[in-house]
């Protein structure tokens, strides 16, 4: 359907231009240029259109930015079909704004007659659908491999087409909106880019919901579109389950114990037999991993941890399930057991193949902001990160001997070894630019 142009008087090159001609006074031919153009007393692009190109008969055509919005008209050149590689020149529409002198002969008086001084306007579409506005969500917030920059897309079976979702927010939730015909009855699935190939590296959620009951016997997502604007609650991918009506659950896994862990080798919590996963991570070095997910309430969980075990992380990895059998932290065949509660939760560190808890203190130093210091009382270590203002680390027992004295050089992670001090308590002074904080005290 026709509509009615926007335009723009910016002095501002466009990064895109889009022609629509008639080359020879032939059939409407489009045309584009991707590079940012030329800015004279004219739009210049050359040497050469991206696509297409323009001959005689084109003079006069409209040409559009970005935006979509008229920024000039074709009014010379040299553009010829058999040789895209050269120059076209456009009039500019902010010269045209008050071009002439004269009411008559400037685009002002016709295109803004209440003086409003706009610098654009959009196009307008006095045909435009009323139909509802329906809104969908995806949380994306606890998927690892969404390549950065990548696109997160939402795909309709009928008719076959795609759109890209925004995470406008920053909180991972990425969302779109459609104009829908009430009645419609749609098909569609999310899919999220994973690598640098924007064309081939896509991950489809639709082999993970096979089966489940949000979704027909393809694994897509249905819905029915009423007659008003409808806002979807934002699902987790290739789940069923709604965010943030379920409760927060983090594992935490002590790997210190394990000799074999491959160097920069990945850590995971498995469900199941592996039927599904997440990564852990271990931000600070300690050697806690750590991994945070979404659950439905009451949901009896299978899980045990594993990790990786040399060069390839699809073949060369093991768990823990065979340590597991037999102890009281786990059922006869080794799996680790939770039912997901109605609030968060935290599940306590655990040494990995053990049913032991790993000690580990933690305390911030609000004095070094945001410093923490840990003492993991498995490997006999106190680490301190963060610590990037720290110069000099003193340890002293409680009776006020010093047994560690170090300069540290403000490095941003600090490991010692404490494994030389006898159990008790110690307590740990930090000194940054001349400046001693109080110390810290930690049970060894």
């Amino acid at each position: 359907n026709a509509l009615y142009s926007g335009w723009t008087r910016s002095l501002t090159p466009p990064t895109r231009y889009i022609c629509i001609g008639h080359p020879s006074g032939d059939m409407k031919k489009w045309n584009e240029e991707v590079h940012r153009g030329k800015e004279f007393g004219y739009w210049r692009t050359s040497p050469k259109l991206s696509s297409g190109q323009t001959e005689y008969g084109s003079s006069g055509s409209g040409v559009w930015d970005q935006n979509g919005r008229l920024v000039g008209q074709l009014y010379g050149g040299s553009g010829w079909c058999d040789d895209v590689n050269l120059i076209n020149y456009w009039g500019r529409f902010d010269r045209s704004w008050e071009g002439g002198g004269s009411d008559s002969t400037g685009l002002k008086n016709w295109l803004d007659p209440a003086g409003t001084d706009s610098m654009y306007v959009d196009h307008f579409d006095p045909n435009a659908s009323s139909d509802p506005e329906i809104t969908f969500q995806l949380n994306m917030a606890y998927v690892e491999d969404l390549f950065e920059g990548g696109v997160v897309r939402l795909h309709i079976e009928e008719p076959d087409a795609w759109v890209a979702m925004a995470d406008t927010s920053g909180d991972g939730v990425y969302t779109c909106t459609l104009d829908l015909d009430p009645g419609t009855e749609l098909s569609y699935f999310f899919s999220y880019q994973n690598g640098s190939d924007s064309v081939n590296d896509y991950l489809d959620e639709r082999p993970g919901l096979l089966g489940k009951e949000c979704v027909d016997d393809e694994g897509n997502r249905t819905f029915t579109v009423e007659a008003r604007n409808q806002t979807l609650p934002a699902v987790l991918f290739a789940s069923c389950l709604v965010y943030p009506e379920l409760p927060e659950i983090t594992y935490q896994v002590d790997m210190n114990e394990v000799d074999d862990l491959y160097e920069g080798g990945g850590v995971w919590v498995s469900f199941g037999n592996w039927d599904n996963w997440w990564v852990m991570r271990d931000d600070d070095g300690d050697g806690i991993y750590t991994a945070t997910g979404l659950l439905e309430t009451g949901t009896n969980v299978k899980y045990f941890f594993g990790y990786q075990t040399g060069p390839n992380d699809n073949s060369d990895y093991t768990g823990e399930k065979q340590q597991l059998r037999g102890l009281e932290c786990a059922n006869a065949v080794g799996f680790r057991l939770l039912t997901v509660p109605d609030s968060d939760l935290t599940i306590p560190v655990v040494v990995y193949g053990t049913c032991r808890q790993a000690i580990t203190q933690v305390f911030d130093l609000p004095d070094v902001e945001p410093a923490s210091l840990f003492y993991n009382a498995i490997n006999d270590q106190v680490l301190i990160s963060n610590a990037s203002e720290v110069e000099h680390i003193e340890v002293f027992s409680i009776t006020g001997q010093l047994l560690i004295d170090m300069d540290v050089n403000r490095q941003e992670t600090i490991q010692i070894n404490t494994n030389s001090l006898k159990k008790g308590v110690f307590v740990v002074r930090l000194r940054l630019e001349n400046k001693r904080i109080q110390g810290v005290k930690f049970l060894k």
